[in-house]
């Protein structure tokens, strides 16, 4: 069984920040305004049909603005069938997302993405500090490094996701923004994934 020590400066946390890009987009509504959704998890490593670990974030951006997010520590595993030996390890996942302009249908955006798996991960904002690292006695340990760069154009209401090893993924949904600088509707909202009700196998692929 995995065993994983945690140490902490103060608390655990998710760290964030926010982001922007240029538009240059001709047809770009100049007077609307653009809700931006992304959420990262990994599959439970115990209920097949669930979530463990994840972190959402809604924000209305502005052509120009940059987002850049440091999810929370995952922990990963790979058994044989029999599920008689599994083979751990700690993912770190963080996102860089530009909003580059958007039109009546839909935005574009710059989606960039780095995956690395390891024995411990450490995620820090200047302040806090938060290392998850897999014991030393357990010696099958998975180990991966993925980047994923794409510009996009993402309809509104429409999720769409990017899958890594191991069941992690990202998923990313814009939609228009009412005065209050909310969603006009719950197309973006991930409570279903979350839960299991929305399975990710059903989410488009950028």
């Amino acid at each position: 069984m995995k065993r994983i020590r945690v140490f902490a400066i103060a608390s655990a946390v998710a760290l964030g920040g926010v982001i922007s890009g240029c538009a240059n987009t001709p047809n770009k509504l100049s007077n609307e305004k653009v809700s931006v959704t992304t959420y990262a998890s990994a599959q439970s490593e115990f209920f097949p049909k669930r979530r463990s670990v994840g972190m959402g974030e809604t924000k209305v951006r502005n052509t120009g603005e940059i987002e850049t997010a440091t999810y929370p520590l995952m922990g990963v595993r790979s058994c044989n069938t029999p599920r008689t030996a599994c083979s751990v390890g700690v993912v770190k996942l963080v996102s860089t997302t530009e909003l580059k302009g958007f039109d009546a249908g839909g935005a574009t955006l710059a989606i960039s993405l780095t995956y690395d798996l390891g024995r411990k991960q450490t995620m820090s904002d200047g302040f806090t500090t938060v290392t998850e690292e897999i014991p030393a006695d357990v010696t099958s340990i998975l180990q991966g490094h993925h980047v994923f760069a794409k510009q996009v154009y993402l309809p509104f209401g429409e999720m769409r996701k990017v899958s890594f090893e191991h069941g992690v993924d990202f998923v990313v949904c814009v939609n228009h923004a009412d005065e209050h600088n909310m969603p006009t509707d719950a197309r973006c909202e991930v409570d279903g994934i979350q839960s299991g009700t929305v399975s990710h196998d059903s989410l488009p692929v950028l």
